[in-house]
């Protein structure tokens, strides 16, 4: 029986056939095989092995051709305070019971229906014990996808991509706790303890950036209300459904062109506001002038892919497009509160200083910071 990997050290040639032969319904046979480590840390709450096997199938009848795997194989972090903040969240519990969900009949006809390719990659093992997490997904490198994260931010079209593809997934999960009363995802999760310290963290990445300035002084108040700021989303609900909790584009692989997308990491999905996925991307990821001047656009390009999923599928569904616009204006908010958490691991790594400060002025200059102060 497959259990676990504690580490990549621990992959063998045996797990590997008990694995590919449980994928594959039939016996497996592997002729060679090997792993790499990247000399980077590939994740930030997870350890990464690259690995590359070659195999035949063995029926009753007959013995198949050799085909060939790229594959990712997801672990536990090493690192012993992100190892806890795994356990200490169910972060592993909730990416292998959203892999396990994803790789269903059920997900994969839905999205059929929707008109779209399988926006998640296809899991070929997914479990989990106490201090050990292994998922083994494709190496999408492999067919010519690849992650896109220019520091400047992405473009409107790789923002619409994602957009289209999160959007099926956001109406499949309305339609799976409509049918079934709860998902498998829905895990407690107390994120606002979590996030907490990256918040202030963040704002102080931000005060010291327009240190002397009102601005400063405002970004100070919202210091003293870090708490409140990590909860905002409860101040304006709009549905519940399937999240993914971490949206931005390195959680994307895109195709070539990017015209598909397919999402990955999922440790923070849980039952929430599907607009959470929406600000989270803009901020995060897109290209300062999405969120100032084509808003409007992109939340139609969002608009037409859940519409369609929705009367594909006959999903009971009752926002429109009007109020989803007006609780993405209300949620904004959270976009910035997400981005300001993520601040000290991807400042002038993933995301530039211009585009952070682009952001913090928008916020001063649209009334945002002043609404959210306003109703403390």
């Amino acid at each position: 029986m497959l259990v676990p990997l504690s580490s990549i050290e621990d992959l063998n040639k045996q797990w590997l056939e008990e694995m590919l032969s449980c994928k594959q319904g039939c016996r497996v046979m592997i002729t060679t095989w090997s792993v790499k480590v990247p000399e980077d840390k590939a994740g930030f709450m997870s350890e990464i092995g690259f690995v590359k096997v070659s195999f035949n199938k063995h029926t009753i009848t007959t013995t198949e051709k050799e085909e060939c795997l790229s594959l990712v194989v997801k672990l536990m972090p090493k690192e012993p305070s992100m190892m806890e903040l795994v356990k200490e969240n169910d972060a592993g519990r909730r990416e292998v019971e959203f892999y396990k969900y994803a790789s269903s009949e059920e997900f994969r006809i839905f999205c059929l229906k929707s008109g779209i390719p399988h926006p998640v990659p296809e899991v070929y093992w997914a479990g989990l014990r106490d201090d050990a997490i292994t998922i083994i997904l494709p190496d999408l490198t492999a067919d010519g996808f690849s992650m896109v994260t220019p520091i400047e931010g992405n473009s409107i079209e790789q923002i619409m991509c994602v957009l289209r593809f999160i959007a099926v997934i956001h109406v499949a999960g309305i339609a799976h706790i409509s049918q079934h009363g709860r998902h498998a995802a829905d895990i407690p999760f107390d994120y606002i303890s979590v996030f907490i310290d990256f918040i202030k963290s963040g704002l102080d990445i931000q005060i010291k950036m327009f240190e002397g300035t009102y601005t400063a002084a405002t970004l100070s108040t919202l210091l003293l209300h870090v708490r409140d700021l990590a909860g905002v989303a409860a101040r304006y609900p709009l549905l519940d459904t399937l999240i993914h909790g971490d949206l931005w584009t390195g959680n994307v692989m895109f195709s070539k062109g990017s015209t598909y997308a397919s999402i990955i990491d999922w440790q923070f999905s849980r039952i929430g506001n599907p607009v959470c996925d929406i600000v989270t991307l803009l901020f995060l990821s897109a290209e300062s002038t999405a969120y100032q001047q084509h808003l409007p656009r992109l939340l139609d390009c969002y608009w037409q892919s859940f519409d369609e999923a929705v009367k594909k599928n006959k999903v009971p569904v009752s926002i429109s497009l009007e109020q989803l616009s007006k609780n993405v204006d209300e949620m904004l908010i959270y976009g910035y509160m997400f981005t300001t958490l993520s601040l000290n691991d991807m400042i002038n790594n993933k995301i530039s200083e211009a585009r952070v400060k682009e952001m913090v002025i928008f916020m001063e200059r649209k009334g945002y910071f002043a609404k959210f102060l306003s109703g403390k």
